[in-house]
């Protein structure tokens, strides 16, 4: 055999040796991905349960009836809400909206359900959608990004595809909307006073 022919041999064989090397760090890579999917999929499943148990989200809604009534009142009527219904409603919605944008994010990156990323975003578009929602959407969009606009509009094109029929997050939890006269006891021109029980027929702010 010729130095040439065990030259071009030598060179074959390197060539292979990369290509094999290069399919190892790709294989290594996917699985480095799906990984990290599963790490963030579980530590998005662990800020959520925080969440449930927290003080600082959900657990005023079914442990404080005060904010709880704050909470259906600005969905309904963000508008007339006082300085301080809005200001704990905004506080709610706020941490809740950067939880969701922040898993949007992940699932832009594939790091992410995409399925579990459409049905989340799909219930943050219903919940800003009812007349309260929608107010409080327009008071902080200055602060919202162009692909989590985006994100929202494929998830209502998405639920139109498939036949999902949910205009507001009242179609989803219809106990949210206001019943005839249930808010009449709260007035104020964007100040709005909550009325204490009547006493001798005469209702007084609380």
């Amino acid at each position: 055999m010729s130095l040439e022919s065990i030259y071009y041999i030598s060179q074959v064989i390197a060539a292979t040796a990369l290509i094999v090397s290069l399919l190892f760090v790709g294989v290594q890579l996917k699985q480095n991905t799906q990984q990290s999917k599963q790490a963030n999929l579980i530590a998005h499943a662990e800020s959520l349960r925080e969440m449930v148990q927290g003080p600082e989200y959900w657990h005023p809604l079914f442990s404080q009836p005060g904010f709880a009534e704050d909470f259906r009142f600005c969905m309904n009527r963000y508008s007339e809400a006082s300085a301080l219904m809005k200001t704990r409603f905004h506080g709610f919605m706020f941490a809740l909206w950067l939880q969701i944008d922040s898993m949007h994010r992940m699932q832009k990156r594939g790091l992410f359900d995409d399925d579990l990323s459409f049905r989340y975003i799909g219930a943050w578009k219903a919940m800003i959608s009812t007349p309260g929602g929608a107010g409080w959407w327009s008071d902080v969009s200055p602060l919202n990004n162009p692909s989590f606009e985006a994100a929202m509009q494929e998830a209502s094109a998405r639920m139109e595809r498939e036949g999902i029929k949910i205009s507001d997050a009242f179609d989803i939890f219809p106990f949210l909307k206001e019943e005839p006269g249930e808010f009449d006891t709260i007035v104020g021109k964007g100040e709005a006073v909550r009325q204490a029980p009547a006493k001798d027929g005469v209702s007084s702010p609380e």
